[in-house]
């Protein structure tokens, strides 16, 4: 499942796309389990206050130094609970449409995802998912 999370793509999607990525990110789970993906700053600095963080002052001293050896940005996040819903959550930031690819998934995997990710409420108000998914959960509609 996480090598089909990590090559397919929409047209136009650049996730995971080595070629015009300037961030290389590892994940690392507690059981051992790592993977490397293809990312792009800009994506990752405007959906999430983790990535904007991370990225700010070291970023700056490595664009200083990219002039000099075109090599991505490495940065690596350990003990993962779940490396399938982070590399699902990092998906979600390149999706045009979350709303929508949200309400397609099942009501455990959308839990997993926003419990890695709770600046995906803020940034793409998906409210009105969660709220969907209660009325599932609770058989209402």
């Amino acid at each position: 499942r996480i090598s089909e999370l990590l090559v397919s793509r929409s047209p136009g999607n650049q996730f995971n796309d080595a070629v015009s990525s300037d961030i290389k990110l590892t994940l690392t789970s507690k059981d051992g389990t790592c993977v490397s993906m293809n990312l792009h700053r800009q994506i990752l600095v405007a959906h999430s206050r983790f990535f904007s963080v991370k990225l700010s002052d070291r970023w700056t001293k490595h664009q200083q130094e990219l002039q000099r050896s075109p090599v991505p940005y490495e940065v690596e996040i350990a003990d993962c609970d779940d490396v399938e819903v982070y590399i699902e959550t990092l998906r979600l930031m390149y999706c045009k449409d979350l709303r929508k690819k949200l309400m397609r998934e099942d009501v455990s995997r959308v839990l997993g995802i926003l419990k890695v990710t709770p600046s995906l409420l803020e940034q793409f108000s998906v409210s009105s998912v969660l709220l969907h998914y209660i009325i599932k959960l609770w058989g209402l509609g």
